[in-house]
């Protein structure tokens, strides 16, 4: 992709089609980075939180009850 953005910035464009080289050239630069720092972030779940919030939604649909083909969450045993 790298040397797609080059070719473009590197050259001009067809007269009425305006585009944001710069904007384009920085956009490249962020997606060659995200990767890496995606892998290296480490997230920061309160995994008790979610455990008691899940805890909750189990006990107004109570498991066993489909869902599946229903309409508007209406259940059938």
């Amino acid at each position: 992709m790298q040397e797609r953005v080059d070719g473009i910035a590197a050259v001009c464009v067809a007269e009425g089609i305006h585009l944001d080289i710069p904007g384009l050239v920085r956009e490249q630069a962020d997606r060659r980075t995200w990767l890496s720092r995606s892998l290296t972030r480490r997230a920061n779940t309160d995994w008790d939180a979610v455990r008691a919030g899940a805890s909750l939604t189990f006990e107004v649909i109570p498991i066993g009850l489909s869902l599946v083909g229903t309409r508007w969450g209406s259940v059938s045993p």
